[in-house]
């Protein structure tokens, strides 16, 4: 099996200006500014002003409301390091897990870079998924849990992981079942 690797993802809070966000703010200073200035004659340049910032936040709105189709969502951490999964190890950067020595082994495989993602309330943050949640957990010799996030960058770029994945469960170090659950059936060797 040749190495195969992903980029490691850590999430972290801090804050970033999203669309959502840019909306939020741009809306609430129009409704204050808006509030502020009840009363004013129409001809005044205050006015004016609210009128333009009116249309400056829903052309905002709407390049962010048709852009989300071809946005991606905001990435809420670094991009930093690489997990490589050998046929019985993982190397995340430059330390070394053998598999024979993993207790747990746990994947979950989420999405993948550029899928479409449904949302069932009003966002204006891209609809194109940057791939990060995609995770694995595992506890060493020591007891001691590792869990990583990583990108993939195409649908079924998982599969590639099917060598160690059948390698994990051939040492017990993964079951069957859930083996099955995240290559399916036709994936998993019998030997």
């Amino acid at each position: 099996m040749d190495r195969i690797y992903f980029l490691i993802f850590t999430p972290d809070k801090k804050f970033r200006f999203t669309p959502n966000w840019i909306m939020l703010i741009t809306s609430t200073l129009l409704i204050a500014y808006s509030w502020l200035i009840q009363g004013v004659p129409t001809e005044s340049i205050l006015i004016t002003c609210r009128d333009l910032f009116l249309i400056a936040a829903l052309l905002v709105g709407l390049y962010f409301t048709v852009g989300a189709f071809w946005l991606y969502e905001p990435l809420e951490g670094l991009l930093e390091g690489r997990i490589e999964f050998e046929k019985d190890k993982i190397r995340v950067n430059e330390k070394i897990y053998e598999l024979k020595d993993i207790i747990n082994l746990n994947f979950r495989f989420n999405n993948f870079y550029g899928e479409r993602l449904v949302r069932l309330g009003k966002s204006f943050n891209g609809l194109l998924s940057q791939g990060v949640n995609n995770y694995v957990e595992f506890k060493d010799q020591n007891a001691e849990v590792y869990g990583f996030y990583f990108r993939l960058d195409a649908k079924n770029e998982y599969l590639s992981l099917a060598p160690f994945i059948n390698e994990a469960i051939k040492l017990n170090k993964l079951s069957l079942a859930k083996g099955v659950e995240l290559l399916g059936i036709e994936n998993i060797n019998s030997d």
